[in-house]
């Protein structure tokens, strides 16, 4: 609740945080040469307010849109990311690539 991860959270979440952004199909999107966004509230034309969980902007204006999720892979997840694509490209940017990132025993990346 206060965010701050006890030392017993940081033994379980830093391999699995390593898994995620050392993953053949994710690292590139984890370059500090590359802007991203991590959580940020984008207002939509209509008034809703969407909050990614991850935005990575290339210089030519194309973005790819991270969605993290755990469980069982649901078609609701899927409808999330296209809602967030048709806010996104209201801002004149385009989608090249919609990521689900299954975070399980195992990361699964599922792209959309």
């Amino acid at each position: 609740m206060s965010g701050q991860i006890t030392s017993d959270q940081e033994l379980f979440l830093k391999p699995l945080i390593e898994k995620v952004i050392e993953h053949e199909n994710l690292k590139m999107y984890y370059n500090s040469n590359l802007k991203s966004y991590n959580e940020h509230d984008i207002l939509a034309k209509s008034g809703s307010i969407i909050r990614p969980d991850k935005l990575v902007v290339f210089p030519n204006n194309e973005v790819v849109i991270l969605d993290y999720k755990t469980g069982q892979h649901n078609t609701k997840n899927i409808k999330q990311l296209n809602d967030y694509m048709e806010v996104i490209e209201e801002m004149n940017l385009k989608i090249v690539k919609k990521i689900l990132v299954y975070i399980n025993d195992e990361i699964e990346v599922k792209e959309v």
